[in-house]
C-alpha cells in the first residue's frame, strides 16, 4: 500500500490526469497546463478545467505558511548560482497553483537534490528541476530561458519519494 495513503490517517492526495507541465509563452513566471488537471484532496475528488484555446497559463506562488498555518517563509526563495534544486508544484481544493522549493545542491557534487513536501493541503501535480550555473535563480522571477538556467519538468501522480534525474 502506498505511503501517501496511510499519510496522517488521511485519504491520500494524488493527481489523477497529468497537467502536461512545461514552459509556458512567456518564461518569467508562468507555466503552461495545457490539459484538465483531476486530483484527489484527503480522499475528495477536483479538478481543475483546461482551455479549449490549448492551455491556460496560470501564475504560481510561494506558500508563506504551511497546511497548519504556521509561518514558514517570509520571502520567495533563492537558489545560488552553480546549483540544482526541485520544485513541487502543487494544486489546492480551489484550484489554486503553489510550489515549494527544495534544498540547493552543487553542481558536480553527485548528490541528487532533495524532493520538497507540499502541505497536506495540496495535491502534487509536477516537480521541475532547476539547474543554474551563472546566476542565482529566483522561481517566479528568473527567465527559464536566461543564460546557464536549465530546466526540467515531471509530471507525476504522487508525492515523489526519490528526486527525478541524475545526480548533480
Amino acid at each position: 500500500m502506498s505511503d501517501n495513503l496511510m499519510k496522517n490517517n488521511r485519504g491520500g492526495n494524488f493527481c489523477l490526469q497529468s497537467g502536461a507541465w512545461a514552459t509556458g509563452s512567456t518564461t518569467t513566471n508562468v507555466r503552461q497546463v495545457t490539459n484538465p488537471i483531476a486530483y484527489v484532496i484527503d480522499g475528495i475528488f477536483y479538478s481543475r478545467a483546461g482551455d479549449a484555446a490549448g492551455g491556460i497559463n496560470v501564475q504560481v506562488s510561494f506558500p508563506t505558511t504551511d497546511g497548519a498555518s504556521s509561518v514558514f517563509r517570509a520571502t520567495t526563495p533563492v537558489q545560488a548560482a552553480g546549483t540544482v534544486a526541485l520544485y513541487a508544484i502543487g494544486i489546492s481544493t480551489t484550484g489554486a497553483l503553489i510550489c515549494v522549493k527544495g534544498d540547493d545542491v552543487r553542481i558536480n557534487s553527485g548528490i541528487r537534490p532533495p524532493v520538497p513536501s507540499l502541505p497536506r493541503t495540496h495535491a502534487p501535480t509536477a516537480y521541475v528541476r532547476v539547474a543554474t550555473t551563472t546566476n542565482p535563480f529566483t522561481f517566479g522571477v528568473t527567465a527559464f530561458d536566461a543564460t546557464g538556467v536549465t530546466t526540467a519538468y515531471t509530471n507525476v501522480f504522487t508525492e515523489l519519494a526519490d528526486p527525478p534525474g541524475a545526480p548533480a
